[in-house]
């Protein structure tokens, strides 16, 4: 069940899950042949660390240039064996060496992605317009959230927001102009919250730190007259131009005019 969930949470990532469930179901039984080949051919008892890279590396990187192919049929075997040919492996120290693990490990990925393409073939896969919305009601709920709230690094969400982006367009999102400015208007604003976060965190062991307060309550509240005061205030603080308090404050004012957007109304003007 464990390698059901891995298959899955690995093509969830994916524009169309399934079809990277049958990448996974074609690509295991080579995966499997080639590490036999690594484990009981090439390797077949070493147990010094520098044998073991040097006689993975050419499989590894291999698989990597795979990925990078145009082709998606070899990118997508490339991705698999990546991933599946150190499961199967399992390296250790010492390296066991055992055929019944190598055998019954390379069993259950198999079975597990034909059970997981079956269920995906038998239950009704949830419709377009349904994926949207939810893609859609996603970003908005995320967009609600302190950014300091979901323990996420910043390039994890990043990558997160490009992945749902490519997900939306991959359900005809494309032609849902309306939906896909909403979705990209909460990314910018969840991105610009991220920022702020970070720069804020340098002010909160000084003297500004009740004035970083405020800023954040105000970024959770979403309340743009409140980030331009805050703003304003750490500009007349900054000793310099390029100062840490001038540079939070542009931050901030970025932060609001980006809010004042996503609502559909022109920002304000800023001085300069």
């Amino acid at each position: 069940m464990s390698f059901v969930v891995l298959i899955a949470a690995l093509g969830a990532t994916t524009p169309n899950p399934r079809s990277f469930t049958v990448m996974a179901l074609v690509g295991t039984p080579i995966a499997a042949a080639l590490t036999g080949i690594l484990e009981f051919i090439i390797l077949n008892g070493a147990d010094a660390f520098p044998l073991l890279a040097i006689a993975t590396a050419p499989f590894m990187v291999g698989a990597a240039l795979l990925m990078k192919s145009q082709n998606l049929l070899w990118s997508g075997l490339g991705r698999v064996n990546l991933l599946f040919m150190i499961i199967i492996l399992a390296p250790s120290n010492p390296q066991t060496y055992n055929p019944q693990s190598f055998l019954f490990t390379s069993l259950f990925i198999v079975a597990a992605a034909s059970l997981l393409l079956a269920a995906q073939t038998l239950i009704p896969p949830v419709s377009d317009d349904e994926r949207r919305m939810r893609l859609l009601a996603e970003a908005r709920s995320e967009l609600q959230e302190p950014a300091h709230q979901t323990g996420e690094a910043s390039e994890e969400t990043t990558f997160r927001d490009a992945s749902r982006i490519g997900q939306f367009l991959s359900v005809g999102g494309a032609h849902d102009s309306r939906a896909l400015a909403e979705m990209l208007s909460c990314f910018d604003q969840s991105a610009m919250v991220r920022l702020c976060e970070a720069k804020l965190m340098s002010l909160a062991d000084g003297p500004l730190a009740t004035l970083a307060d405020e800023a954040r309550a105000a970024i959770v509240k979403r309340d743009t007259a409140a980030l331009r005061t805050i703003a304003h205030r750490l500009r007349e603080t900054a000793p310099q131009k390029d100062a840490i308090e001038a540079d939070v404050a542009a931050c901030l004012i970025l932060t609001s005019n980006i809010v004042y957007r996503g609502r559909g109304v022109d920002s304000p003007r800023e001085a300069t």
